[in-house]
């Protein structure tokens, strides 16, 4: 099965409850981009018109290698479009509010799998009314993991232990499996000359990395100083990695003790296995009903199943509730809130047809509806799993 062979295989648009209106203080905008991360096309906007990165926000991040659209503020921003290289605004009105998480509600999504083999359509064929009926598990999917090492170190695990020189290696040092060659690169001098700071400097290219190592020069042995100045949005997305993987471990264990007299599935993610039964069926209204907390130390679950469940996990993975915290510096924090365990897709249609690239294999077209932080790539791999 190939994804996203042709960006518009995979398409994804945006649905939010932001209230528009013809005046407040936030510009709102539909943004449609192809070829580029969110990330990428605030900062070409920010660019273009001239106007401070601060000034612009966005309540989610859409794929690269996707066709995409989304919502936008930007406060005090002109009224009008923009079209710039595979990316473009649309005007659309003013709020009171910026854009912000909570007003996403779904994403719609239209995704093509290509070069089916037959196997793979028969397990879609079977597959397919489960998901429409019962829905899939709604684990934290691979793209959530992608700051994981090798090795499956989190760096936000060595923040909160307060390793700031872990942290900090794990950050700007470790390889990572999609790094660029100039990433590669810069990471290879970087261990060469970690410790040695003024020789590391020297060798590296002006960016982030360098402004680190450049700290260091000056104050030898202040990694906790220098933690503190890696961008915090990036120590952001860090603990949010380590926090879902927890997540995911809590649920896969309870998926393992509801399902242990059942052959028992398992799905290879990028932070390692996790439980995913063939057939929910027997568990579906309850998981359907059941939602987890996102761990953390502010989180205080009553005596009962919840507490069980996530304090069992936690004591296996070494951890327990109240570790689970930042100590400084404290500008990022763990999220707080539930995440629904089963997720069931609004409106799935799929239709098998000939692959037109591929004529000697089928394509699969998939059309459904999503609530705001679920995965469609975890709606695939419940649909193709064995």
């Amino acid at each position: 099965m190939k994804l996203r062979r042709l960006a518009e295989d995979f398409v994804v648009d945006e649905q939010s409850s932001l209230k528009i209106g013809e005046s407040g203080r936030f510009a709102v905008y539909r943004l449609s981009k192809t070829h580029h991360t969110t990330l990428d096309a605030v900062s070409q906007i920010s660019r273009e018109w001239q106007l401070s990165r601060k000034r612009i926000q966005h309540a989610g991040l859409k794929d690269r290698h996707a066709v995409t659209t989304q919502w936008i503020t930007i406060e005090n921003g002109p009224a009008e479009n923009l079209d710039l290289d595979k990316i473009s605004l649309e005007f659309l009105g003013r709020s009171k509010e910026a854009i912000a998480a909570k007003h996403i509600e779904a994403n719609r999504f239209g995704i093509v799998l290509r070069s089916m083999s037959q196997a793979e359509c028969e397990a879609a064929t079977q597959n397919l009314p489960r998901v429409a009926e019962f829905g899939f598990l709604n684990y934290f999917d691979d793209q959530r993991f992608g700051s994981i090492s090798e090795n499956r170190e989190f760096i936000a695990a060595a923040w909160i232990k307060q390793d700031y020189e872990r942290a900090l290696w794990l950050a700007f040092a470790e390889h990572l499996e999609h790094d660029s060659s100039f990433e590669r690169e810069q990471k290879a001098l970087l261990r060469e000359h970690w410790g040695n700071w003024s020789e590391a400097k020297s060798a590296l290219s002006k960016s982030h990395r360098r402004s680190i190592v450049t700290f260091l020069d000056d104050r030898p042995g202040d990694f906790s100083g220098a933690w503190a100045r890696v961008d915090a949005n990036l120590r952001g997305l860090w603990l949010s990695a380590f926090q879902s993987w927890l997540w995911n471990e809590i649920v896969s264990d309870l998926i393992s003790q509801l399902h242990r007299d059942d052959p028992m599935a398992q799905l290879e993610l990028k932070h390692g296995p996790v439980a995913f039964p063939c057939d929910l069926s027997q568990h579906g209204n309850f998981l359907a009903s059941t939602k987890l907390p996102l761990p953390s130390s502010r989180l205080k679950p009553a005596p009962g199943f919840q507490s069980d469940v996530i304090t069992h996990t936690l004591k296996r993975l070494g951890w327990n509730l109240d570790e689970i915290k930042v100590r400084k510096p404290r500008d990022r924090f763990f999220s707080k809130g539930e995440r629904s365990v089963l997720v069931v897709p609004k409106g799935l249609k799929w239709i098998f047809e000939e692959d037109e690239l591929d004529s000697a294999q089928q394509k699969l077209s998939l059309q459904f509806l999503l609530p705001s932080g679920s995965y469609a790539t975890m709606l695939i791999k419940a649909c193709l799993n064995a």
